[in-house]
């Protein structure tokens, strides 16, 4: 059973492989306005150490276009640079190379916190395929690095608890994902917490045989982890939140004039017009919209950097085993601590997204795809009854038939 799993994986990852580097250089047939400004940063750094505005080897954030985009991507891109030149494959490869690892990454991650082949292979099977996944593989997003070192960083904090050394190699993947997007400096600060009270029997108990180990670990977060904390006060971090955080101008304007048509009570007024009740509001209506399913599974971002025209990012096919998976997390995270911390876990990854305004934001909740991949490949393998063999490979079949149809709209 064993090589037959082994083969599927081999499988899984020819097909991720064939999706992400197949005519990577011409397709999509122009790089965009950002992977121009990536490449030519990288370029410039890699030629004279100074970005296009003259600033030498900038460490949390580079200029850009005044986004101001973080620097891991930058820096990974450069060696594709020295070697290929400065063209479209060179720009994307590291991108493709992070989709790639992602879904590996994926399977040892769902194996080690679930211990089940097929949940593992199937959640695999998902981030090879996606669109969600598929469609940022092949340009310059920050969110490929971040996602990908943020799984790592998972996956070797799970293996590290029987094999401490391991828990080093964490902390670096954790600290890396820090430098590769703004989200995962909002979630790496929650996330450690989160792991460490989930784990800590087993972290006191590394403590007393590893002690050495441990503490270098914790040395390497606090050296990567404190300073991105700090940086995201500086003007550089908060100039593109300035516009689409849930508290911007726009929101401002948009209270003060419906405190202006407000008719009651200026007491109540001030109580339900606020900045507060906004924010809470806006945060709980966010979580909502990431999780119903007309972005996910029909119409995906309306901003088409980033998608194919009303075209989902899962396919509509594992739309309700996303919903079966996810109530049986709910149900079942009341007794078995799995769960719980895979919910727990599937929030704060949405946290970033939650905290934006605009269009659905499908790059910036790319960090909660483990889970959402993991939420449909439980709720399809619970199906416990005698055809279910078939209707896993009928579900299969019929992705296959959606991934050719996606291809098409794609080209």
């Amino acid at each position: 059973m064993k090589k037959i799993h082994n083969l599927i994986l081999v499988l899984i990852l020819i097909l991720a492989g064939f999706l992400r580097f197949w005519q990577l250089g011409n397709l999509p047939a122009s790089l965009n306005w950002d992977e121009i400004s990536h490449g030519y940063n990288a370029y410039s750094i890699m030629k004279t150490g100074q970005d296009q505005w003259g600033v030498k080897f900038p460490l949390f954030n580079f200029r850009a276009y005044g986004d101001y985009p973080t620097t891991a991507n930058l820096y990974f891109t450069i060696p594709f640079i020295k070697v290929l030149g400065l063209n479209a494959l060179s720009v994307r490869l590291p991108s493709a190379i992070a989709g790639f690892a992602f879904v590996y990454l994926l399977y040892l991650f769902v194996n080690v916190l679930f211990n089940s082949e097929s949940i593992a292979l199937f959640s695999a099977f998902l981030a090879a395929i996606s669109p969600w996944t598929v469609f940022p593989s092949r340009g310059v997003f920050q969110s490929d690095l971040s996602q990908t070192m943020l799984l790592a960083g998972l996956y070797f904090f799970l293996v590290g608890l029987k094999k401490p050394y391991k828990l080093i190699i964490s902390a670096i993947c954790f600290g890396i994902s820090m430098y590769a997007y703004h989200n995962t400096r909002i979630i790496v600060p929650l996330l450690i917490p989160i792991l460490v009270f989930f784990y800590f029997p087993v972290i006191k108990k590394v403590f007393a045989t590893h002690r050495n180990i441990l503490l270098f670990t914790s040395l390497i977060l606090a050296i990567l982890v404190i300073p991105n904390i700090l940086n995201l006060f500086s003007p550089e971090s908060t100039a593109r939140n300035r516009w689409i955080g849930i508290i911007n101008p726009n929101s401002i304007n948009l209270i003060n004039e419906k405190r202006r048509l407000f008719t009651g009570p200026k007491i109540f007024n001030l109580a339900i017009n606020n900045k507060p009740i906004y924010f809470l509001q806006s945060i709980v209506g966010n979580y909502y919209s990431l999780l119903e399913p007309t972005a996910i599974f029909f119409k995906g971002s309306q901003d088409y950097q980033f998608n194919p025209p009303n075209t989902g990012l899962i396919f509509i096919i594992f739309l309700p085993f996303f919903y079966l998976g996810l109530i049986q997390f709910l149900i079942k995270s009341r007794y078995d601590v799995k769960y719980l911390f895979s919910l727990i876990l599937f929030a704060v990854c949405l946290l970033p997204a939650a905290l934006t305004t605009g269009d659905f934001p499908s790059i910036r909740a790319t960090t909660a795809l483990p889970i959402f991949f993991l939420l449909i490949s439980h709720g399809l393998f619970s199906l416990k009854f005698h055809f279910q063999k078939y209707i896993i490979i009928l579900v299969i079949f019929i992705s296959f038939f959606e991934l050719a149809n996606y291809i098409k709209t794609y080209l």
